[in-house]
């Protein structure tokens, strides 16, 4: 009986970490979308809230998106639409790859894989997302 009960929870255990990744991985395949979306359209105000902060306030260091109202910040988000932009362009589709999650001290991180498809050429770029109250905000791209 007790044999039974332990894998009993290691199965429940076990599809609650699937379902989790799953639900992580459909979250920020959606906010990648809303991410090409945005730059598509050139509105680095609402790209910047699906960009997470990374600077010296350690309240809001990878715990928030960066502020529109804040000149500094709205570079950073002008800046990385202009690189998703460029990929956007250069490629005539793109598809999703693999997602990896990676821990870190104090927090996951999830990379997710994006092949940004030109003819016969395949370009593989990983965007770093971090996970925060529930939503998944941009770190970097590579």
């Amino acid at each position: 009986m007790k044999r039974q009960i332990i894998i009993i929870f290691s199965s429940l255990l076990l599809m609650s970490t699937l379902f989790a990744q799953r639900d992580a991985q459909t979250s920020i395949k959606e906010q990648l979308d809303r991410i090409f979306r945005y730059s598509e359209q050139r509105n680095s105000t609402l790209l910047a809230a699906t960009i997470a902060y990374n600077g010296n306030d350690s309240k809001r260091n990878l715990k928030d998106a960066l502020d529109p109202n804040n000149t500094d910040e709205m570079n950073r988000a002008k800046r990385i639409l202009k690189k998703i932009k460029a990929f956007l362009n250069l490629s005539d589709s793109h598809e999703f790859g693999t997602l990896e999650i990676k821990n870190s001290a104090d927090r996951q991180m999830y990379v997710q894989e994006v092949k940004f498809k030109s003819k016969s050429q395949v370009l593989s770029t990983h965007f770093t997302f971090v996970g925060f109250e529930g939503r998944y905000l941009l770190v970097e791209f590579d």
